[in-house]
């Protein structure tokens, strides 16, 4: 059921993530880092079933929402 669902994503998430940091804080579980208080780096979001194993649109807006809350700007570096 659900409990398997979560824990399937979790394992991919970090498989996909390989040895690079993940955000582990109040509920969140992002590919993300700070790279200053002000700085951070992370991998785009995803949208579908890829936001099963890399950052969810959903996840991504709800933490600069409550942790940056009105006070954030999102670059997108990625030549792609």
């Amino acid at each position: 059921g659900n409990f398997i669902t979560g824990r399937l994503s979790v394992v991919a998430r970090e498989l996909v993530s390989g040895n690079k940091r993940r955000f582990k804080e109040d509920g969140f579980d992002l590919d993300l880092t700070y790279i200053t208080p002000r700085v951070i780096a992370m991998g785009f979001p995803s949208q579908g079933v890829e936001s099963q194993y890399r950052n969810s649109e959903t996840d991504v807006y709800r933490f600069f929402q409550e942790r940056h809350a009105a006070h954030y700007r999102i670059v997108n570096l990625c030549s792609e």
